[in-house]
């Protein structure tokens, strides 16, 4: 019979990322919101239920490819996104089953005139 964490590898997706980065220093500026890879860099690490191998992917990637990859996962993606049309992010299942290495390679910038930096 299969042990307790045997079955949770291979039903379980993880997914662990943060918010956004922060400067800590880098050209003498902390927190975030500069237009620097230090505020806009975050690490993102995913694995697949049943997955043994890791991969790993230099894409250019957002926190908001996490929702429409988890949708992806479970068969859904094509009803929420009809039903949703504001749902943005792509799925990274194509990355993470080594499909492909890169999603679309850019990024939005978002501009606010409160500091008036792209982060």
């Amino acid at each position: 019979s299969a042990r307790p964490r045997d079955l949770l590898d291979e039903h379980t997706l993880v997914a662990w990322t943060t918010d956004h980065g922060d400067m800590n220093g880098d050209h003498n500026l902390w927190r975030k919101g500069y237009p620097y890879e230090g505020a806009s860099h975050v690490y993102m690490m995913m694995k697949l239920p049943g997955q043994r191998e890791g991969v790993v992917s230099k894409a250019i990637v957002e926190i908001r490819d996490v929702a429409p990859t988890m949708y992806d996962l479970v068969g859904a993606l094509a009803d929420v996104q009809a039903k949703d049309p504001l749902l943005y992010g792509v799925s990274l299942m194509p990355i993470l089953r080594w499909e492909t290495y890169s999603t679309s390679g850019t990024i939005e910038c978002t501009t606010t005139e409160y500091i008036g930096m792209c982060w």
